[in-house]
């Protein structure tokens, strides 16, 4: 499966640059996720349904490709502790 996730850190911003990319990869709209929501942590709605969380299966598996427009749009710095 081919997904796509598009972020931007504010409401005021707009996701239409990243979406015309992604569409150029993924042309069913179902598969390209969203969020506008800071990158200073991963608690995002779409985010989590892409990952997953403690009380979610996550829709990313072993072999989906995730992708994205810029590695920034992802998210700042992710640490866990392990």
């Amino acid at each position: 499966m081919i997904y796509g996730y598009a972020r931007v850190s504010t409401t005021e911003q707009n996701l239409d640059r990243q979406l015309v990319m992604l569409r150029e990869f993924i042309t069913d709209e179902r598969y390209i996720l969203t969020d506008k929501s800071s990158g200073k942590n991963f608690d995002r709605k779409s985010y989590k349904l892409l990952v997953g969380t403690n009380e979610t299966a996550p829709l990313l598996h072993n072999g989906d490709l995730l992708i994205i427009c810029s590695l920034d749009r992802l998210g700042r710095n992710l640490h866990r502790n392990t």
